[in-house]
């Protein structure tokens, strides 16, 4: 075989090759996506329910916050936003033959299947913290109070069926307001989560036909993205916090440098809890999945606390995996008809909420320690 041949079929195997790689988007999608898998695994861990903390002190100025390893980390996920996003719109098949399973699962669940996983997995949720004795909402929000303990057995009680199951959605925001009350409104923006889980539960109860699908799916899946979203911010401005857990669990740094590691780990974070809302399809199934996934892995490291602590968080996504995009991520999908100026949109949108959050971020601490009596 001649040199001039052995060069044509070497450039057809490599063209076709390409062509595969085009074609099936979704081997691109699930490369990048399990990249994040041993990063973000260990910042599934709510730090403040493990280690030391102290919201008064003063937080790690913007100065300090944008090291060299952060702009570099920053700038990777906005190529990797931009990736996602474009890939997303290109797509078709795969979201095609996604969307088909997924109507398949749906037709052999019962009736409001969301609304059933939830209210038990809350029933589950109140009744382990209940058991333990002193929890008010989340491991490190405690009470001495008689009253807490029997709101609990009350929002128990009214999860068994799904027309009293408004109660407990009523009692989530008291319990709520109630920590809020005494460890300030700041402290719980990390528990926004909670509130989307009572509003789902209270109109799912209160209209059962559904009618009103589109606004308690907007609701939960914005509240998952912002918890997660505000997470991450903490890992940039009381990266000390996590400090004794990475001494704890050493092999979750990777061999990275603590400092290094919280800039990776908080823009993970960050990442997948925005691409979350802003892609649909296979790539939203996928980083559902792969959240779930992540959280359940952190179990193996911390233990019963972080498995109840972050019970309804994992149900939640499974839940969204099952459901599929909201109207949210659609509105995100559908920003321009071009898959390429669309992720240009997403990747401009990613950037300003990354710089939001943090103005947002250091504005609520300033704002509640100007109110707040210590």
């Amino acid at each position: 075989m001649s040199k001039c041949r052995i060069f044509d079929h070497c450039w057809t195997a490599c063209t076709k090759f390409n062509g595969f790689l085009y074609r099936n988007a979704f081997v691109k999608s699930i490369v990048f996506i399990t990249a994040l898998l041993f990063i973000t695994s260990s910042a599934s861990a709510h730090v403040k329910w493990f280690s030391p903390y102290d919201v008064i002190a003063e937080p790690k100025g913007i100065g300090a916050v944008l090291t060299p390893s952060f702009c570099i980390i920053t700038g990777l996920s906005i190529v990797l936003v931009f990736a996602i996003a474009w890939l997303d719109k290109k797509m078709i098949r795969a979201n095609v033959m996604i969307e088909g399973c997924r109507v398949l699962i749906i037709d052999k669940l019962p009736r409001n299947y969301e609304f059933q996983i939830l209210r038990n997995t809350l029933l589950v949720f109140f009744t382990s913290i209940w058991v333990i004795g002193d929890v008010v909402l989340t491991p490190e929000l405690k009470h001495e109070s008689l009253w807490v303990g029997a709101l609990h057995i009350v929002m128990i009680a009214s999860l068994f069926t799904e027309r009293t199951a408004r109660y407990a959605g009523v009692g989530v925001f008291i319990l709520w307001g109630y920590s809020a009350y005494h460890y300030g409104f700041f402290h719980l923006s990390d528990y926004v989560i909670f509130l989307g889980i009572a509003v789902f539960i209270i109109l799912s109860s209160v209209y059962p036909d559904k009618h009103d699908q589109v606004i308690r799916y907007l609701i939960l899946y914005i509240s998952i993205s912002f918890t997660l979203q505000w997470a991450s911010i903490e890992k940039f401005v009381y990266p000390h916090w996590s400090y004794p857990l990475l001494e704890k669990h050493p092999h979750l740094t990777m061999g990275l440098t603590k400092e290094s590691f919280m800039d990776l780990a908080g823009v993970s974070e960050f990442l997948l809890a925005f691409l979350l809302i802003a892609v649909s399809g296979i790539s939203f199934v996928s980083i559902a999945l792969f959240l779930a996934a992540v959280f359940i892995a952190a179990i193996y490291d911390f233990g019963k606390i972080d498995a109840i602590g972050h019970i309804a968080i994992i149900i939640s996504l499974f839940v969204m995996a099952i459901h599929g995009p909201a109207k949210i991520n659609l509105w995100f999908s559908n920003l321009h008809p071009r898959p390429i100026i669309n992720a240009a949109y997403v990747t401009l949108i990613y950037c300003v909420s990354l710089s939001l959050f943090f103005v947002v971020y250091y504005l609520m601490r300033k704002a509640w320690l100007l109110t707040a009596t210590h």
